[in-house]
Formats: structure tokens, sequence, C-alpha cells
């Protein structure tokens, strides 16, 4: 059986492979690309530039999830820090999940921060031509950790028209390939349509690394910083890939730790020997995350053996903390078609004990992280399949669940209906018994989505009622109305730049006399409202027109 499918596959447009060390700079504190000249435009013309994904053949790019899964973040405009509108990791339950939220029902609506893949929220980039490598990424502005680079696209293809291209470009002398792998069967082909993604470089120390994120139905591809990075910094992630039907490249990365060598370590494997590998069959190995191996090629087989050992016995233990649940459910999220991947998830949450303390904790945030949708959407995919219907019934009946909300939200009412007249006698008894239970949960009430309202520019108001404290009442006699938070400022000019700054544009060579004097009395305001300005205007016509009669006066008493 060929190696597992690789996670990507790089080499430059003029035929070099994109490895080599990084230059060092004789500013220590300077980064060592910073001063290469930009050549996006030209390399931007040995491809063909999407904006996204182009899906052939059987490839659907398609995850678990059916419909959009709501978090749980709360957000007050004006008054909330942005980031509670879904932007920290560790609180929207949807980031920490991969998965990004949809306008339409987030709770955060059009100010959700987590939607960077829909928006094409890039971070500044550009490419770079290199000494040796030739074509490179970088960073044109300091990047904090965890910032999202860019979505890798490309043409989304299944495994068979992926064997068939690797032949093709073999056959027609295509050294560069741009091969990353979205799901087990479905593989992103960069080389001849893609974006800037397709020329980020390898590195055995990397500053990236790519995460699968569940946007709407579909799973996409991202590049994201694993540190912070200096503008001027090259991009680089580890490939972690056997390449298929060639010898493997020297790496020039000049890392410490420097593997040696990218790309295959069997010389006698050719593209002849390249089939569709059966997933169905190699789950546990399929799941393993590659690590960093030695250029040894036994030793390197010896460890995957281990690690494939090891999540065998994995597989038959429960689920040890709560902290395992996040990547647990991320699984859950790619499972789309594999059965066996599904019994083997299911048999976890079985072996979860809900009786003990720390299996309900686990239990708990399996619920929270979406864990009711997640069985919901495997019991319509696999509602023939009797095995898999059971396994669900029975982690359900171990859920502990405090309330019926999440079973609504996840209309789990309306599909368990639907299997008391499965034809099944076992499954039809649990799933009534589960209704039973269900029904006398309560519901609890939650507080509805706040609708926000612009305010209006002006508000008709003394300037000496306004409140800018806390639980301060306007009238004392009327309880109806308090103000409990600070007044909204329409924009930031209210608070910046009041209409009354009359010393905003005093000249740099202004006299102290002058300073004294424009103090002493301050100029009129020339366009704060409209009446005001009516009155200033008035003003200096009154002023022009008895000049005018002073001056007439003047000159008919000379004569």
């Amino acid at each position: 059986m060929p190696p597992s499918l690789p996670k990507t596959e790089s080499f430059n447009d003029d035929g070099m492979i994109k490895q080599e060390s990084t230059p060092h700079s004789d500013d220590e504190d300077k980064p060592a690309f910073a001063d290469y000249p930009c050549a996006t435009a030209e390399a931007m013309t040995r491809y063909q530039h999407i904006t996204a994904n182009i899906y052939k053949g059987s490839a659907t790019g398609k995850s678990i999830a059916e419909e959009s899964m709501p978090c749980e973040c709360k957000y007050e405009p004006n008054y909330d820090d942005p980031s509670a509108a879904c932007g920290d990791d560790d609180i929207c339950i949807n980031r920490m999940m991969f998965m990004e939220c949809m306008e339409d029902d987030c709770p955060c609506g059009r100010y959700c921060r987590n939607r960077r893949f829909q928006l094409q929220q890039y971070s500044s980039v550009d490419v770079i031509r290199t000494e040796k490598k030739g074509y490179g990424l970088r960073a044109l502005a300091d990047l904090e950790c965890n910032q999202f680079i860019m979505e890798y696209i490309g043409e989304v293809i299944p495994n068979s028209e992926f064997i068939r291209r690797t032949k093709e470009y073999s056959t027609e002398g295509v050294k560069h390939f741009y091969f990353m792998t979205l799901k087990s069967d479905e593989i992103i082909d960069a080389t001849r349509k893609g974006c800037l993604a397709r020329f980020i470089n390898h590195s055995c120390r990397p500053n990236c690394v790519t995460q699968k994120w569940v946007v709407g139905k579909t799973m996409r591809i991202g590049i994201f910083t694993s540190r912070n990075i200096k503008a001027g910094e090259e991009l680089t992630f580890d490939y972690k890939f056997e390449r298929y039907g060639a010898v493997a490249q020297p790496c020039y990365c000049g890392e410490p730790n420097c593997k040696g060598v990218i790309g295959g370590t069997n010389p006698k494997f050719s593209l002849s020997d390249l089939v569709a590998p059966d997933y169905e069959q190699s789950e546990d190995e399929a799941e393993i995350d590659a690590v960093d191996l030695s250029p040894s090629a036994a030793k390197t087989k010896l460890l995957k053996k281990e690690q494939i050992y090891d999540r065998a016995k994995v597989v038959n233990l429960p689920l040890q903390s709560p902290d395992e649940v996040q990547m647990f459910v991320k699984k859950m999220l790619g499972s789309v078609g594999k059965s066996k991947l599904v019994q083997k998830l299911l048999h976890r949450l079985e072996l979860t004990d809900g009786h003990t303390s720390n299996g309900r904790e686990i239990l708990k945030r399996f619920v929270r992280l979406h864990g009711l949708k997640m069985l919901k959407f495997w019991l319509g995919e696999w509602k023939n399949e009797q095995d898999i219907v059971k396994k669900v019934l029975t982690v359900l009946e171990q859920l502990p669940l405090a309330n019926r909300n999440g079973l609504e939200d996840s209309d789990m009412f309306d599909v368990m209906t639907k299997f008391t007249e499965f034809g099944d006698e076992d499954i039809e008894d649990r799933a009534k018994q589960l209704l039973q239970e269900w029904s006398d949960l309560k519901s609890v009430y939650r507080i509805p989505k706040r609708i926000y309202t612009e305010q209006p520019k002006e508000i008709v108001q003394d300037a000496n009622d306004e409140v800018f404290g806390d639980n301060h009442s306007i009238t004392e006699g009327d309880t109806s109305q308090t103000l409990s938070k600070k007044r909204r400022y329409s924009s930031s000019r209210d608070f910046y730049e009041p209409p009354d700054d009359y010393y905003e544009h005093l000249p740099l060579d202004i006299t102290l006399e002058d300073l004294e004097r424009r103090l002493r009395f301050p100029p009129v305001v020339v366009i704060p409202t409209a009446p005001r300005a009516m009155l200033a205007a008035a003003a200096a016509s009154a002023a022009l027109a008895s000049q005018a009669a002073a001056a007439y006066q003047s000159s008919t008493a000379e004569q």
C-alpha cells in the first residue's frame, strides 16, 4: 500500500525545489528577506489566479455540518471590547472548533470577527524571488501568533483525479506540483489554478501552520502563523510529505533540526505503483499527525508503526479529560463517509462514564461544543446503519442534559420521533424512552439577541442634562427611564473633535500677545450647526453694513 497522502507537494515554476537556507543579514534585527524586490506580478503570470476553490468531479469539500451552528458570544456595540464579537480563540465556541460563524445566525451579527475566510481578510504579504529556491512568500507587516495569512485555494479533486494528474504532470515534464490534502479522499491542486499561498516555502522550523476550517458546509484550508512574525520575514511551513514517484530532494532550510531531505524515501517507488489508498482500512494511519523524524527511512517506518499501535490502543479508551473533547469533535467534523471512523469515535464516547465526575465534565463539554448537532448529523447520514444508530442512542442516553434547550436547538425531538417507527423493535423502544425522558426536561429562558439600532447623531438636550455617570435617573420623578451606561458617541469625531474647539487651528508661529488675545476673545464658531452658522452670517452682514454706514457718514462729514 502506498504511503498516506502528502500534506503538500510544492516546487517552483523555474524548476527549483522550494527550499533553501535562510540568508543571514548583517543587521541581526532586520529580517533576512526585507530588502528583496517584490516579484508578485511576475509570479502571478505562472498560473491562473482564482479567489475560491473550484470543485471537480465527485469532490465537494463537504463536512459533516449540514447547517450552521451558532456560537454563544454576546456583543454590544460601542460598549463591549470588539474581541467579544467572536474574536477570542479561547471563548468563542466556533473559533475553538475551527468553524466560521455565519452572519445570519451569529449572535454578534455583522460585528462577528469569525468570518475571515468568507470576507477574505488576508494578511499583507507579497511574493519574492530568492537566490536558490525561486519564489517565496514574505510578510509585509508584523503578524501576531495564530494570525490568519490566507486560504490555500485551488482545484479540489477526488483521489482518482489526483492519481491521473500526478501521472499526467510527470509525462508532460511538469516539475512543480502544489497538492494539499483537504480530506482523506479529496486534494487541493494549485498547480495550474490557485492563489499566492501556493508560493509558501518549506522549513524544518517553520513560522506558519495549516489549519482545516469548516466554513458553512465545506472544509477549507488556511495558513496561520505559529509565532510572532516581523515584517520582511519569509513565511514557511513544514511540508511533512513523502513525494510520489521521485527521489528525496535535499532540504536547504539550514535550521538546527533540519531533516536533510524532503520527499520520498523509497527510490524504487514509481508512478505506476500509485493507487488510491483504502482509507476505510487505514483510518488509524490516516489520522496520524506528522512528527519531526530523522532522515532514516527505517527509523521513520518504525516510529509510524509505533504511532499506529498507540492510536489503536487509544480507540479502546474513553475520553480522558475535558481538554481532549475539542480535538475529538474536530475529528467528528471530518468523518463524512467514513463509517469505520464514526464507529471508533462513538465507541470512545460509549466508554466515557457519565456517572463519574470527570466523565460528566467531559460529556458536558461535548454537549457545549455542538456535540448534539454532531450526533444528529450522524443519525441523518447513517440512518440505515443499525449498528451506528444504536451506538448514537447509547451516547444520547448517557449525556448529562440539564435542560431541553440544546435538544430544541438541534431539532433532536423531530429526529428522534422518526426512529420511533424505524422497523427495529430495540431502536424504536429506546427512541421512545429518550423522548419520554427529554419531555420531562424544562426549557431555560434565554435573553433574545439584541437588535442594534443606530442612535440619532443629534440629541436635542441641554448640555447640563447630559449624564456620564452610571445608574443616574434622568429626572427625579421619572423612574421609567434610567441611564445605566455612558452616553453613546455617534462617531470618534464627537469625542476627539468637539464642535466648540475654538483653538484647533492655531498657527505655529503665533505670538504670546496674539495667543492671549484669542484666549480672552475666542473666535465665533463658523460651521457648528445651521442655525448658529446663519446667526454668524447675519452678524457678519450686520457688521459689514455698520462699517459701510460708518464709512459713509465719515465721508459725508469730511465733505
